[in-house]
């Protein structure tokens, strides 16, 4: 990421190489779908029975956070126009550059992680009960379509769409 603008072009009226950019988002986004799957499984396997409810509200909460920094908060910092209001003396560039950006959030992603894989310690899963089969799967889904307020719910669903 030291060298982003450089290597993918566009600054300095150099041009974008926009099919290596776009195959390296959708490789950050393989990867980060990937951490996101295995996220929420490893914080319902450490969670106590009683706050496994609120796995997938913390899940939406950062969610929402990450985009807030990820979009919005680097629109704004990129931004000479928006980093000038907090300046005595304005300047033709923003706080940060897309380098800095991707290197400071880089360096934190690599930091939390390290950091939770030093100190956090997972608990011994009891063997509970059994997997139910495919057929009682699909048993317990249709049970659970029947319920009148996922019935609500997939009406204003269809009607929306």
């Amino acid at each position: 990421s030291s060298g982003i603008n450089a290597e993918y072009g566009g600054h300095n009226g150099g041009d974008v190489k926009i099919s290596v950019l776009a195959g390296w988002f959708c490789f950050l986004t393989f990867l980060a779908a990937t951490q996101d799957i295995a996220v929420d499984g490893w914080a319902l396997t450490m969670l106590s029975k009683r706050n496994v409810g609120w796995a997938s509200t913390c899940n939406a909460v950062g969610q929402n956070i990450g985009y807030f920094f990820g979009y919005l908060g680097f629109l704004a910092l990129e931004s000479p126009v928006f980093c000038n209001y907090f300046r005595s003396v304005e300047k033709d560039v923003g706080c940060v550059t897309m380098e800095s950006y991707m290197v400071f959030w880089g360096c934190t992603f690599i930091v939390t992680t390290t950091l939770v894989m030093l100190l956090v310690r997972e608990k011994e899963v009891e063997e509970e009960e059994e997997d139910e089969g495919v057929v009682q799967t699909y048993f317990n889904m249709m049970r659970i379509l029947k319920l009148k307020n996922v019935v609500v719910y997939l009406g204003c669903i269809f009607a929306i769409k």
